[in-house]
């Protein structure tokens, strides 16, 4: 870690003002670090759980075999056609789709109220929550603004 200081004092910073920055610098490098390591676990964790799962393990909901039941609709999407593009196409290109798809897709899914639980391949799996069914429904069945993935 790296720090500079500057001052607008004419003589510079004087001898014991140096001593105090420079005793201040391993608490302030500590808090930096563990805020850099925090933001970094929370988007790596969002990234492989989803949102709703990041969020209940983060909150210390991780004990083997603790569950709480929720009324959901699941959600199923892949690609149609993925095994023919991705047989003809180049790596690199196959890549370049499924991160655009699965972008394309989380933004839809999160923003109609459901949470990704895991990504299979080309396919999204998804819930929406809410103790009225039909309105999770409602949710999920919204329509998305993306490509020709379709719900199954």
């Amino acid at each position: 870690m790296v720090a500079s200081r500057t001052t607008d004092a004419s003589d510079g910073f004087t001898e014991a003002q140096i001593e105090l920055l420079a005793g201040i610098v391993p608490a302030l490098t500590l808090v930096f670090m563990l805020r850099t390591t925090h933001r970094t676990a929370r988007t790596v964790i969002t990234t492989y759980l989803g949102t709703h799962a990041a969020e209940r393990v983060l909150a210390g909901n991780i004990v083997r075999g603790r569950a709480e039941p929720i009324r959901a609709v699941v959600w199923y999407s892949d690609l149609i056609g993925f095994t023919r593009i991705s047989d003809t196409a180049s790596a690199d290109t196959v890549l370049v789709l499924l991160n655009d798809y699965a972008e394309a897709q989380v933004e839809e899914i999160e923003a109609h109220g459901g949470h990704v639980l895991k990504f299979i391949g080309d396919g999204i799996l998804a819930i929406f929550l809410h103790e009225d069914t039909t309105l999770a429904c409602k949710r999920a069945l919204e329509p998305p603004n993306i490509g020709t993935a379709s719900p199954r």
